[in-house]
């Protein structure tokens, strides 16, 4: 969360630029690897989830669930829908 020019996770101060550029890359994550016939039921228990809140906009959430070596991702902005293969970086820390 954005709050007076200062990023926060969990309310706790994070490091500005670092914080920015994950959300960028977040942002341009890309993958024409759909993964069909899944349904988050059959993936189980989420192991990330990121929660995106915008003053604007409506709240937009990501889930992941590691399946080794890959990782499949929805959201809310295109529920019913699973990508796989994603290069996401999800053990860096930003505080």
């Amino acid at each position: 969360m954005k709050n007076d020019n200062n990023w926060k996770i969990n309310g706790v101060k994070t490091d500005s630029a670092k914080t920015a550029g994950y959300l960028r890359t977040l942002f341009h994550l890309s993958s024409n690897s759909f993964e069909d016939n899944v349904t988050s039921n059959s993936l189980g228990k989420a192991d990330y989830t990121l929660t995106i809140e915008s003053v604007s906009k409506a709240e937009i959430v990501l889930t992941a669930y590691k399946k080794n070596p890959d990782v499949t991702i929805t959201s809310t902005e295109n529920e019913g829908t699973f990508l796989t293969s994603l290069k996401i970086i999800y053990s860096r820390k930003y505080s």
